[in-house]
């Protein structure tokens, strides 16, 4: 059996093979190339998805095409251009399908003898309001988890397994937590610690990726790579 590898993590995504560039997702959700030497921008996309997997000049990413649906898509590394789009993932109606990983559905990569193999762990839960019996809660309990496997080259779906209850494993985990509070998800990667943070200056809240030398702690680059504008609450009428 063939040696599965999971790809090298990035906060919000994905670095290719190189270790030269990484791809991520912004608040919006949108997928960004970064370049990791100099940390400009060098892409964006318009629609939301994530990124998988960076394998030579591709990267492999997915997005939700309706609900309860999945579709994996290559696109071209250097602009973005999409390149090929795989037959529609549909999944139980039960499953809360989204790219952001949560308690509720979580999706998983790892790369096998040319094949992208998606694994997905999904939970629901009772969400009324009122307390309800032991009944009505072990009705609202669903459990699944399911694996496709996908030709990186193609998009094929080559095999595809559903199953309920708990996933036989857990997920891996994406990224590395950090000691300082500012520093929501940070990587390791050759020699240099990748920082996402989130920084809030008169109502506009902007999302950074910083690179730092591991040895010295000396920045090297700073990007901002995304702003919202953060909505204060209306005052009480008098």
């Amino acid at each position: 059996m063939a040696e599965r590898t999971r790809p090298a993590r990035f906060p919000r995504g994905v670095a290719d093979t190189t270790g030269g560039r990484a791809f991520l997702r912004d608040q919006a959700g949108t997928l960004l190339a970064l370049d990791l030497t100099s940390g400009r921008i060098l892409w964006r996309t318009t629609r939301p998805m994530r990124p998988l997997l960076a394998p030579n000049a591709r990267v492999v990413a997915i997005r939700v095409a309706a609900q309860h649906t999945l579709e994996l898509l290559t696109l071209d590394a250097s602009d973005g251009r999409e390149l090929g789009v795989s037959k529609p993932l549909v999944l139980p109606e039960w499953m809360n399908v989204s790219l952001e990983d949560s308690a509720e559905f979580k999706i998983g990569v790892e790369a096998e003898d040319g094949m992208v193999v998606l694994r997905w762990d999904a939970h629901a839960r009772y969400r009324g309001g009122a307390a309800p019996g032991a009944k009505v809660l072990e009705a609202a309990r669903r459990d699944g988890w399911g694996e496709a496997r996908v030709d990186a080259d193609t998009l094929e779906i080559k095999g595809l397994v559903e199953d309920s209850g708990e996933a036989p494993e857990p997920l891996a985990q994406e990224t590395l937590s950090s000691a300082s509070p500012d520093v929501l998800e940070r990587q390791d990667l050759h020699n240099r610690s990748f920082q996402l943070l989130a920084r809030s200056t008169r109502g506009v809240v902007q999302m950074l990726v910083r690179a730092v030398d591991s040895a010295t702690g000396q920045i090297i680059w700073e990007t901002v790579i995304g702003e919202t504008v953060s909505r204060r609450p209306k005052p009480l009428r008098p």
